[in-house]
């Protein structure tokens, strides 16, 4: 054995029993003093839940009191009156104070009022622990015979077990709001330990414990009051992980509530990364300490020996033959150790360097959440974990593969000239966002920036990427959701401004088209100015119709609902003058039918319905500038989940109307404002006002259905309406009475509008129809002549401006005259006070603008209605 061999020997022996006597002291001291602080903390922590479920008895405790120590209660266990469980014995009581059970008892124990909750759906509990009538002496919760002067021996507060699981519960005397003299009885309050009361503590402790209602039998059980501290059990999981138990005693003293926390070991982690650092710092400085030995023994006992020899096999494994040697010393020896240790140092520090570089960088890349992948030649030459990962690849898999692979086909183009403009600038590349397809088909989106190096001789791309799919998703289904709220705002203010325009249109289309109906009826046949006045009252009606679109579009224009089919609304409108005209103009258009043989019945408006299909065949029409194909149809669809189209259509059954063509397409700009009023970009004077689409929204809306909309520009345009379906039979209408069955007897007829020329005209049809007419300008009139005169009907405006209204008019004039006969006319369409005012007993109801059949059949209908019934 040579010297320096021995040397060695020595020192490594040495430094061996340092580092095992450090361990040893390490271990059973310092480490040992980490796990007592451990120990420690875990029965803070648990005392801290310990405290958490008595607040919870206290807090119970104090709100039973506050409702104990109550005149009104004290008076109502004595009294049991109803008024005080009407006011404050309601289900929100027990929601607002988050209560299950409340019981009143009387002095015997009997039950006075009592009731347990579910408080997740409010539904009434039955427990067999809580009699109904009374509860037995020996009860748990049945209060002991209070002392004289003392009735405080009623209280209690502690765990019950129940059958639905373990409930904190508190018992209190009921006393006058002084908390004086002898008890009425008694109050009990309740609260199950639930799922959400212990999520509640979880967040007040700090600590992440659960509740078992099924306890430990290991464990000695103790009241919550108890003076005595719970026993406690740990279990260590894992290194990291302290599993600690406890149980309380319900009423009884009987196992009621097993605590289970899991406590994070963090002193003991911090206990053993002290450990493992000291013995890093340990042994590094046994190192240099081996190391500084090492080299002065080498210098002065070894080096004299060896030098020479050493020097010489160094230079003949570097192929160094300009190395020299070189002393400072005046012997040749010195000069070359110092020759040696300059080599030496010089070569620990490339190997120091080189060894953190590449340390730095696999801790760098291999943390990082970020994606860091190397691409050469268009291949993967390095992947980072956690780019792997979100590419639901091993590493392995995809060093050497093609990395255009993983790339979405649509946004290869762009990604790869991406790439190429990367490595000419020497420099980074812009922020880029694109498309990856996983192994089974998801598509990922990656944000990327990346940068060009050499790596041995190569051009290379550095990339540093980030996954942003939920980013990307929530955005789509923001922006999604925003456009579809701003629709619907749009929808109803442009409703609101166009149902107020009708209106007041109505009450001037009024006078237009009663009054030509008068004169057509005082004009003879050959008057050259009958055919003029024809003309004024088909245009007015025209407009009335016109106004019906804009009425449609405030989302209360439906006012017949009856059952019907669409087959049947589609087969009225290709029988219609409206479609032949239709064909005259577009002859080219071949329209094709296709209806469901059994199609599901819906619930609504034929009228509105046939507006809706007449406006979509139409807009198909026009969006077909030569040949092409409409297709109409009909289909029966059950939905089990929820479609997110334009509408979002929830699960049902539908009966669906499909008008699809082949024509021009909407953009993606413009498929947002289609249904908006007003909105258009057809040629006008043709094509109408641009209310077409809003009264196919409005009518669509009106049935509680749903539209969805796919357009392709240049390929067509494809709408979709889901109508509800209905299990109700068809009925048959009634047909309207004729012209020379509406002739009054004269009658006495009060007609009350706050518009001068409605009536006026009222007047004149009335009269026309031999009825006596007097008017009035408003309600408050109205009511003022029901005092003095008898009528036989009211024709009552509903919306009058300024005053009363028609309902609150209708009201009045009930007051004074039970029974009075009405009939409601208004320019807009019915609404709920309409509705109300005919619940009170008024008649039917008539929108302006009116004919005079119109009118004539309402006043007689309604006139005639007792003698109908007696027949």
């Amino acid at each position: 054995m040579t010297l320096k061999t021995k040397v060695l020997l020595i020192i490594s022996v040495t430094l061996i029993v340092f580092c095992l006597l450090f361990i040893i002291i390490n271990k059973n001291i310092v480490y040992s003093g980490f796990i007592q602080l451990e120990n420690s903390q875990v029965e803070k922590d648990m005392e801290r839940i310990h405290q958490a479920f008595l607040m919870e008895l206290i807090n119970i405790d104090s709100l039973c009191h506050d409702w104990a120590s109550w005149d009104d209660a004290y008076d109502f266990v004595q009294t049991r009156s109803p008024k005080f469980i009407e006011v404050n014995l309601i289900p929100q009581t027990f929601s607002v104070n988050k209560l299950n059970l409340l019981y009143y008892l009387n002095r015997q124990g009997e039950v006075v009022w009592g009731q347990i909750y579910d408080l997740n759906d409010m539904n009434i509990l039955q427990l067999s622990e809580f009699p109904d009538k009374k509860f037995p002496p020996g009860h748990s919760l049945a209060a002991p015979e209070p002392q004289e002067g003392d009735p405080w021996n009623e209280s209690l507060n502690e765990i019950f077990m129940t059958a639905l699981g373990p409930m904190v519960v508190a018992r209190r005397p009921v006393l006058t709001g002084s908390d004086s003299g002898d008890s009425a009885g008694s109050l009990i309050m309740g609260r199950f330990v639930t799922g959400k009361m212990v999520e509640r503590l979880n967040e007040q402790t700090g600590i992440k414990f659960s509740v078992n209602e099924q306890p430990s039998s290991l464990l000695k059980a103790e009241k919550l009051h108890s003076r005595k501290n719970p026993e406690i059990k740990t279990i260590e999981v894992s290194k990291d992980l302290l599993i600690a138990r406890m149980t309380f005693a319900d009423i009884e003293g009987k196992a009621a509530l097993n605590v289970v926390a899991e406590i994070p070991r963090t002193i003991t982690m911090a206990g053993r990364k002290t450990v493992y650092v000291s013995l890093a710092i340990i042994l590094s400085a046994s190192t240099i300490v081996i190391l500084a030995l090492l080299i002065t023994t080498q210098k002065t006992v070894i080096g004299p020996l060896t030098m020479l020899a050493g020097h010489a096999e160094k230079i003949g494994a570097s192929q160094d033959l300009s190395l020299r040697l070189k002393m400072v010393r005046k012997d040749e020896i010195g000069r070359l150790s110092r020759a040696f240790d300059n080599m030496i140092q010089k070569l620990e520090q490339a190997i120091s360097t080189t060894q953190k570089s590449e340390e730095m960088f696999r801790s760098l890349t291999e943390s990082s959440l970020a994606h860091v992948i190397m691409i050469q030649e268009g291949k993967f030459l390095y992947v980072n974990p956690s780019g792997a990962r979100d590419l639901e690849l091993p590493p392995e898999q995809l060093v050497g593969r093609n990395a255009a692979d993983l790339i979405h086909p649509e946004d290869r183009p762009i990604a790869m000239n991406w790439a190429r403009g990367i490595i000419p600038k020497n420099n980074h590349g812009d922020r880029f966002e694109c498309r990856y397809l996983t192994p089974d088909g998801k598509t990922k989106w990656i944000q990327m920036v990346a940068t060009s190096l050499v790596y041995e001789g190569k051009p290379t791309i550095l990339i540093h990427g980030m996954d942003i799919t939920d980013r990307v998703t929530a955005e789509q289904e923001r922006l999604r959701l925003e456009g579809q709220l701003r629709r619907a705002e749009k929808m109803e203010a442009m409703g609101l401004m166009a149902g107020g325009v009708a209106h007041d249109l109505n009450n001037m289309l009024g006078g237009v088209v009663g009054y030509s109906e008068l004169l057509l009826m005082d004009l003879p046949e050959e008057n050259h100015l009958k055919k003029h006045v024809n003309g004024i009252m088909q245009s007015g009606q025209r407009a009335a119709a016109m106004i019906q679109d804009m009425l449609a579009l405030t989302r209360r224009g439906v006012v017949i609902s009856e059952v019907t089919s669409l087959n049947d609304v589609i087969n009225d409108y290709i029988n219609s003058p409206e479609y032949n005209k239709l064909r005259s103009y577009y002859p080219e258009v071949d329209i094709i039918v296709q209806l469901e043989k059994d199609l599901l019945r819906i619930k609504g408006s034929p009228v509105h319905l046939a507006k809706a299909v007449m406006n979509l065949v139409s807009n198909a029409a026009e969006a077909i500038s030569d040949k092409g194909r409409i297709i109409i149809k009909t289909e029966n669809r059950h939905l089990d989940r929820v479609i997110k189209g334009y509408d979002s259509v929830n699960p049902g059954d539908y009966a669906v109307l499909v008008v699809a063509d082949n024509g021009a397409g909407i953009s993606k700009e413009d498929i947002g404002r289609i249904f908006e009023p007003f909105y258009t970009k057809k040629v006008m004077g043709r094509s109408g006002t641009g209310l077409g689409l809003a009264v196919v929204w409005g009518t669509v809306k009106d049935h509680n259905g749903y539209i969805d909309v796919q357009s392709q520009v240049g390929e067509g345009t494809c709408f979709s309406l889901y109508f509800p379906a209905t299990g109700e039979m068809a009925v048959k209408v009634e047909k309207s009475l004729s012209l020379e069955k509406i002739k009054g007897r004269g009658e006495h007829i009060l007609v009350v509008d706050d518009v001068k020329g409605q009536r006026e005209l009222a007047e004149a049809m009335l009269k026309n129809l031999g009825y006596n007419v007097v008017t009035a300008a408003g309600g408050e009139e109205a009511v003022s002549y029901i005092r003095s005169n008898k009528f036989d009907l009211v024709v009552l405006d509903m919306i009058m401006d300024p005053g009363i209204d028609g309902l609150t008019t209708y009201r009045q004039i009930l007051a004074v005259s039970p029974g009075q006969k009405a009939i409601i006319v208004s320019g807009f369409s019915e609404t709920d006070r309409v509705k109300e005012a005919q619940k009170l007993g008024a008649g039917p109801y008539v929108r302006k603008p009116y004919l005079l059949e119109t009118i004539g059949v309402a006043v007689k209908n309604e006139l005639d209605r007792d003698e109908r019934k007696n027949c």
